[in-house]
């Protein structure tokens, strides 16, 4: 399949140390069957969706969580139309709790295996003893400086990788419909004073307060989330207070599925309400 990027041995672009770094790209994926599929229901925006699917693939290693809800928050784009895109156009496939891309996969495999050769071959000219012995120190001087080079190019991709999403979280949290979460984590401490103090709220956590959030306008509401912790304090599951004690922690509370379990009731004592909280 023809590619619009061209790369050296490596899988990286030709064009020196200061070019970012790229990923091979179809320049007829639009006409894809696949793809004209998204593009029929989502249009253009799904198009890009998928290619942010992509690029966060690659910037991962070739594996991503498949967390809808903080794709989406991600992504800033509805938890319907990533799900639909990961799982129903054979684009991607969703394998223990992450998704991937055949087609990402065969690359990675294809850059994995050109840097193999390139090193088998370099190895084996450093093992002729002739060229070794005429080249050893012009060799080594050239050496040093790609060695270098190749330190500094490795570090930068690893950051770019760790910063892709951090970053892109960073930008949402700036939004308008923001959620109040250094008011929600006060309150959370108030109440349960007897469960884990937050210590380190990460841009996952983040991920997961402001889609419970946004996800229902009864919740973007200080006075419904004093009255939640309220209602969870009189759970002696959830705060420890069982023969076996279980204490949850303010992430478990607001992961999706551990969400819907405590508002639905399943966690209250005998005799509870055993219904949907609500304030």
């Amino acid at each position: 399949m023809s590619t619009g990027q061209c790369v050296n041995s490596d899988g990286n672009p030709e064009g020196g140390d200061n070019m970012p770094e790229y990923f091979s790209h179809d320049y007829h994926a639009a006409s894809d069957v696949n793809i004209i599929r998204i593009r029929s229901k989502h249009g253009w925006l799904g198009y890009g969706i998928y290619w942010a699917l992509v690029e966060a693939l690659y910037g991962n290693g070739g594996r991503f969580a498949a967390d809808y809800d903080a794709l989406a928050f991600l992504l800033q784009v509805d938890k319907a139309m990533i799900q639909d895109i990961i799982e129903n156009y054979d684009v991607f496939y969703v394998e223990n709790g992450e998704f991937g891309s055949k087609s990402v996969d065969r690359r990675i495999t294809e850059r994995i295996a050109r840097t193999a050769n390139a090193k088998f071959a370099a190895d084996s000219r450093w093992n002729n003893a002739d060229a070794m012995q005429m080249q050893c120190g012009r060799n080594a001087d050239a050496l040093q400086p790609l060695c270098d080079r190749n330190a500094i190019k490795e570090k930068k991709r690893k950051e770019k990788n760790i910063n892709y999403f951090r970053d892109s979280a960073n930008h949402a949290t700036q939004s308008p419909q923001d959620c109040p979460h250094k008011e929600i984590i006060e309150l959370y401490h108030k109440h349960l004073p007897m469960l884990p103090r937050v210590i380190d709220w990460t841009a996952a956590r983040r991920a997961f307060m402001q889609s419970r959030w946004r996800e229902n306008k009864e919740r973007q509401s200080l006075d419904w989330w004093d009255g939640f912790f309220q209602y969870v304090a009189q759970s002696d599951f959830l705060c420890g207070r069982t023969k076996e004690p279980f204490k949850c922690n303010l992430e478990w509370l607001i992961r999706p599925r551990n969400f819907v379990k405590v508002i639905e009731g399943n966690y209250e004592n005998a005799g509870g309400k055993n219904g949907i909280y609500r304030r």
